[in-house]
């Protein structure tokens, strides 16, 4: 096979043809895939997603945090109204995300 050729000779191989399979065996024996670069976009939008949802949960803990400590703290006003536009925002590209995704 050609592909098993240029794997021994070091030739270089194109991943970016839609549909190719190759998988080929290096000289240890184990199988050789190329990355799939969908399932590569599918766990990094993943990951996105939970590190969303993680700086939405902290937000609305330190706003809580705000809320229980009182108006007698320093930063009590600059805090709720930019943590309040933060989570907002948070909701808002959530929503867009959603509704473009579609």
């Amino acid at each position: 096979m050609d592909t098993d050729r240029r794997l021994r000779t070091g030739e270089d191989i194109a991943l970016n043809k839609a549909g190719t399979d190759i998988e080929a065996l290096t000289p240890s024996g184990k199988a050789y895939r190329p990355i799939n670069i969908n399932h590569y976009a599918t766990k990094k939008s993943a990951a996105q997603s939970m590190l969303d949802v993680a700086l939405l949960m902290a937000n609305s803990s330190q706003l809580k945090t705000v809320l229980f400590v009182g108006p007698h703290y320093r930063f009590y006003v600059p805090l709720i109204v930019l943590l309040s536009l933060s989570i907002t925002l948070q909701v808002v590209v959530g929503l867009l995300l959603v509704f473009i995704g579609k």
